[in-house]
């Protein structure tokens, strides 16, 4: 089952088939970044999982500090390719490996760009949430000044992505994000469930209760939701719309847990992502508390001069 969550009130299912003519968008350039930590093999380990296109090229990259010895050098290439024979050989998957130096999000970031990368996957560091180490973070700054989807790994590897979230806002940057969540799953996932959450004032569903215009909003709410996954060539049935009235950052989260969600894949607000959004932005809360694997993109490709 797939969870696609929008930041308001609903669940829609559909089998999720290629239908004729429609082609789900696979990745053809992905960049690990590694720092030969568990949490690192793990993420290695997702984005050998992930149904890719053919051909397919996977970069694994290791930043050392800018004044780091020539010995450091050496010894990361060969950590570099003892990780390597750990990755199973495809003919279809073209595998190498790079040493960078500098601040680790920024060369992140420039190899990303310079490999025209269409994902980064990354893996959380030790055992501690996100959140107790999320301001100045590698994972945090690379979501927050970079241009390309980040992966952030959280959990272990079992199997492809079966029950994965994707929460949207009511807005035109809804299908790429969905796409983007299709991108990462088998073609045979089995059906689709879609919740939008919105929490209304007071005030407004005092209103809404006077004058029944909570019946009319419901069914613009489902058209544009439709009408999303209809523009992505993936239709089907039955769908079913469930309207809530809750806080988006709760129910993503209310969500993965009650659906045992094994990914969440949601964007930021604004082109410079979580860097100028509000302390509370659903996407830096979910990405800082959700247990699960988090796919994270922002509406529009921005420019980002590295200091």
């Amino acid at each position: 089952m797939v969870v696609v969550l929008i930041a308001a009130n609903f669940i829609v299912v559909f089998p999720l088939h290629d239908p004729p003519g429609v082609m789900i968008r696979r990745h053809g350039t992905i960049l690990v970044a590694t720092d030969f930590s568990a949490g690192a093999a793990r993420a290695l380990e997702r984005a050998t999982r992930l149904p890719l296109a053919d051909p397919a090229k996977l970069v694994l990259v290791h930043v050392l500090p800018a004044d780091a010895k020539s010995s450091a050098q050496a010894d990361a290439e060969e950590l570099l390719a003892q990780t390597l024979t750990t990755v199973p050989r495809s003919p279809d998957l073209e595998i190498s490996s790079e040493v960078a130096s500098g601040t680790p999000f920024e060369a992140i970031i420039k190899h990303a760009r310079s490999l025209e990368a269409d994902l980064v996957v990354m893996g959380r560091h030790g055992k501690r949430r996100i959140h107790d180490l999320l301001i100045g973070s590698t994972v945090h700054r690379t979501v927050r000044y970079g241009d390309t989807p980040v992966l952030v790994v959280n959990a272990e590897v079992t199997g492809p992505y079966r029950r994965p979230v994707i929460a949207l806002e009511l807005d035109d940057v809804s299908r790429r994000i969905v796409e983007l969540g299709l991108s990462v799953l088998p073609s045979e996932i089995g059906e689709v469930d879609v919740v939008h959450a919105n929490e209304l004032p007071a005030t407004e569903l005092q209103l809404i209760a006077s004058t029944g215009f909570e019946d009319d909003h419901d069914v613009g709410a489902r058209r544009f939701l439709e009408d999303v996954l209809h523009s992505t060539g993936v239709a089907g049935s039955p769908w079913r719309i469930t309207i809530r009235r809750a806080d988006a950052r709760i129910a993503i989260l209310n969500e993965t847990v009650s659906y045992q969600a094994d990914l969440v894949v949601l964007g930021t607000h604004g082109r410079s992502g979580l860097a100028h959004v509000a302390a509370g932005s659903v996407a830096e809360f979910v990405l800082g508390e959700a247990r699960c694997d988090v796919l994270v993109t922002r509406p529009t490709r921005f420019t980002f001069a590295m200091p």
